[in-house]
């Protein structure tokens, strides 16, 4: 999903100014968010919150199986349901937040330091390398560089 999201983006600003371009370099996006030390402590971040949320979950999970062990009414147990989707739904919220915020920043970190590093080469194009099949300048290393300083 990041890697879709972070993808598509790099090529719409990055194709938006200019069609036909001189010189086109490329960045292998998988390789960035696998080797990048940022994206890599953002992915740990994210991976912690969402194992957070799961163990929460499972917590509610169990409080609504022991009141299925303990025979509670049908009507006790619809109460216990409505109480934990109500504090469910706001920490998913957050979760999905959170996830956007952090993705959404380091969007902006990698697009940033793509735009120089293409200025600094004299590139005028940089794609994913997924779309290129031939030619192009490989700027993932230096990008890689920039951003793990």
């Amino acid at each position: 999903m990041i890697k879709k999201t972070i993808t598509l983006a790099i090529l719409t600003l990055l194709l938006s100014g200019s069609v036909i371009g001189d010189n086109i370099g490329f960045i292998d996006m998988q390789r960035i968010l696998t080797t990048y030390k940022g994206a890599i402590e953002i992915q740990t971040e994210i991976k912690k919150q969402r194992e957070d949320y799961q163990s929460f979950f499972e917590e509610q999970q169990k409080k609504l199986e022991d009141a299925k062990k303990d025979n509670k009414s049908e009507e006790e147990v619809k109460k216990i349901v409505e109480e934990i989707q109500k504090e469910m739904r706001p920490k998913q919220e957050m979760l999905i937040q959170y996830e956007g915020m952090k993705q959404q920043g380091l969007l902006k970190e990698i697009i940033s330091n793509v735009q120089d590093v293409r200025k600094e080469y004299g590139i005028d194009i940089v794609l994913d390398k997924q779309v290129v099949y031939d030619g192009g300048f490989d700027l993932t290393y230096f990008l890689l560089e920039k951003l793990n300083k």
